[in-house]
């Protein structure tokens, strides 16, 4: 029950019961004072009265003032120590993206050394080799090269939101456009066809809104159905808070169930034989648009292609 209403049928309770039974209590202690029973009945009554209930509220209301004091002291707590949990989470990021980072730093020296000795002994000794060891050493330099694209996109990954980029007022039509050329080879090896819409100019990050751009595209190029033209269109809507975007293929679709892993850092769903690719690029995505306040998320279903989504706030991206 809140207190106020306690308060209430408290005060409420008294007064029934004081105005039924103080007559007859002031019967009897006035019965010998001779005084106007009349006069003096309603003064003691109101002053008694009053006097009661103000003592009673005041009790009621320190008590529930004592209560709060108390639940603000726990909440006060409580966010002190998960202030503290952040601050460990953010440590621990630092500390692992920084590990991340060196890792892969200094794994890509003896990856060159590794790449390096086997194209020279598949120069040298080609001839020396049989089938099988020929086979073999292909099997090690494609294996080399993938490490080299994990390396690196782990080094995106780490570097995604750490890049010292200043906020900038950028032509979306214009970025589109750049985006589109940098992926013109693959685009026209697939005679992909790609849209999109009349952009604003918006205020953000360049390189980062380039980097979720490039991968969402590279990620519709990619997983596409076999002798179908993919076709790629990506659409703005400027909402009430946000500014949406979308990049809609006519691919292979993802199964709804693995809509929200596929933006774990690795994660795959095909084999290399397949689609190429690390599982990188939807993770390095979803992390530069929660870092600028945004959402990212995807609709789709097996054999209907894929709507990528992802929005971002207008308090910090709309021009001034």
């Amino acid at each position: 029950m809140k207190p106020g209403f306690k308060i209430a049928l408290i005060y409420l309770f008294i007064g029934v019961i004081w105005i039924l039974t103080s007559d007859l209590l002031l019967d009897f202690i006035l019965e010998s004072t001779g005084l106007e029973k009349s006069t003096s009945y309603q003064s003691i009554k109101g002053i008694s009265y009053v006097t009661i209930t103000a003592v009673l509220l005041f009790l009621l209301v320190n008590k529930f003032y004592s209560n709060l004091s108390e639940k603000i002291e726990q909440l006060e707590l409580l966010n002190k120590k998960l202030n503290q949990q952040s601050r460990k989470l953010e440590n621990s990021n630092r500390d692992l993206e920084q590990m991340v980072y060196v890792a892969s730093h200094d794994l890509q020296e003896p990856l060159r050394m590794v790449s390096s000795f086997m194209g020279q002994l598949q120069q040298k000794h080609n001839e020396e080799l049989d089938q099988k060891g020929r086979r073999y050493i292909k099997f090690a330099l494609d294996g080399a090269e993938r490490m080299k694209r994990i390396i690196l996109d782990l080094l995106d990954f780490a570097e995604a939101v750490n890049i010292e980029e200043s906020t900038v007022t950028i032509n979306l039509n214009e970025l589109m456009e750049k985006v589109v050329a940098s992926h013109q080879r693959t685009i026209h090896e697939k005679k992909a066809v790609i849209t999109w819409e009349n952009m604003p100019e918006i205020k953000g990050k360049k390189i980062q809104l380039i980097q979720v751009f490039q991968n969402l595209l590279s990620n519709a190029l990619t997983y596409h159905k076999e002798d179908t033209i993919p076709k790629i269109h990506i659409g703005f809507e400027n909402k009430s808070d946000t500014y949406q975007f979308s990049i809609k293929d006519n691919g292979i679709g993802i199964n709804p169930k693995y809509q929200e892993q596929i933006f774990n850092i690795f994660k795959r769903l095909h084999t290399q034989d397949e689609f190429q690719g690390t599982g990188m690029g939807l993770a390095i995505s979803k992390k530069i648009i929660l870092n600028l306040d945004g959402k990212i998320w995807v609709n789709s279903s097996e054999g209907n292609g894929s709507t990528f989504y992802f929005t971002l706030p207008k308090s910090k991206n709309s021009p001034q």
